[in-house]
């Protein structure tokens, strides 16, 4: 007999300062999620914000009083992703909070953890007589664990091919969720497709991306199923001015089911399909229906489509680090103008010393090429 799994993915999932919001508003993104989580077997969200405990009074930024988590668990998620870059924005103990909240009400959690071999743990769970793992990486240095410090798990290629080959070892199915690379473009950076690409060729089932907050395109490489990202899902996009005027279509996201069937004959079969969501003025996200839906589905081809010329995919990139690069100088311009010698030299050297810069630096100098 066949053997099915079914699993659903979401991209940037934030309920950062929606305490602040209407009444309605937390109720109706969980809804929403409740109805799409249902029709699926596990419910994986990337959660890009902290949850902050009851004696941490000021919330600003990613971020959401635990009061107001209560009723998570009502989506119908799963699993919760925390290998991001807002997920240490409180600090450690608030990192670990977050963790421990969600896991006190019956979540799963993966990407972060007390140290860096906690945080660098693949989840095991178990399901529909398949054994499941998952693997959570991020680029955000400034928040990697290390054997003394609490964080998340880093974007290393050694780390990852370790985890892989041991969650191959335990499990009959692997994914691996990826939050990295540059913000608001519809195709990935080159960089981050060869090592999809690479890590595809050992054998995992799945991998997902996701901190674009725009969809990009999804291929099959060596069987495996790589969506390099499926956009903002619930985000408040329209709180402040960081995503107005944004390229990219951040209003725009999809839901992944994703099906796994082993065959009798001993094959495995893996297929997807996309339900497209949007998010208006007020923030709240629903079903996209009618030109939209259509639309996203169109433009999801096309994301797809791109994927097959690397002449794009690098004319796209550097452009992105081009804009990256200005925006730096400008900032230790300004900086230096008004006299902050120091504050311009920190600036200079975060960029130098964090992964997430670094790359995009490379990526400037080689034209993009990498």
């Amino acid at each position: 007999m066949d053997k099915k799994l079914t699993i659903g993915f979401v991209g940037d999932f934030c309920l950062s300062q929606a305490h602040k919001k209407s009444t309605n508003y937390l109720s109706d993104a969980f809804d929403l999620s409740r109805k799409l989580n249902n029709s699926v077997d596990l419910a994986i969200a990337n959660l890009e914000f902290c949850i902050t405990p009851p004696d941490v009074k000021d919330v600003p930024g990613m971020a959401l009083p635990a009061i107001y988590a209560e009723n998570l668990s009502s989506a119908g998620f799963d699993i919760f992703c925390l290998s991001n870059n807002h997920i240490g924005d409180y600090g450690e103990d608030t990192l670990l909070h977050s963790k421990s909240f969600l896991e006190e009400r019956g979540h799963l959690t993966v990407g972060a953890g007390k140290n860096i071999l906690d945080a660098t743990q693949p989840l095991y769970i178990e399901k529909n007589g398949f054994r499941v793992a998952i693997i959570n990486v991020c680029d955000e240095t400034r928040y990697f664990a290390s054997e003394k410090t609490a964080g998340i798990s880093p974007l290393a290629k050694p780390i990852i091919k370790k985890m892989l080959c041991v969650a191959k070892k335990e499990a009959d199915v692997v994914i691996i969720c990826i939050h990295a690379d540059l913000e608001f473009s519809n195709s990935p950076a080159p960089w981050r497709v060869a090592l999809s690409r690479e890590l595809a060729e050992l054998g995992p089932d799945m991998i997902i991306h996701h901190h674009p907050h725009t969809l990009q395109g999804i291929e099959y490489w060596n069987d495996v199923i790589i969506a390099y990202s499926l956009g903002n899902y619930i985000f408040p996009i329209y709180d402040g001015d960081y995503m107005q005027n944004r390229e990219g279509f951040v209003d725009e996201g999809i839901y992944l089911t994703v099906t796994l069937v082993d065959k009798q004959d001993g094959t495995r079969e893996i297929s997807h399909k996309i339900t497209p969501t949007q998010i208006n003025k007020e923030n709240v996200t629903s079903l996209a229906t009618g030109d939209k839906k259509n639309n996203i589905i169109i433009k999801m081809q096309d994301y797809s489509t791109i994927l097959e010329n690397p002449s794009e995919l690098r004319r796209a990139y550097f452009r992105l680090c081009k804009i990256q690069m200005k925006t730096t100088l400008m900032g230790i311009y300004y900086r230096i103008a008004r006299k902050e010698y120091i504050v311009a030299w920190q600036y200079l050297k975060h960029h130098f010393s964090t992964n997430f810069h670094t790359r995009w630096i490379k990526g400037f100098f080689t034209l993009g090429q990498f």
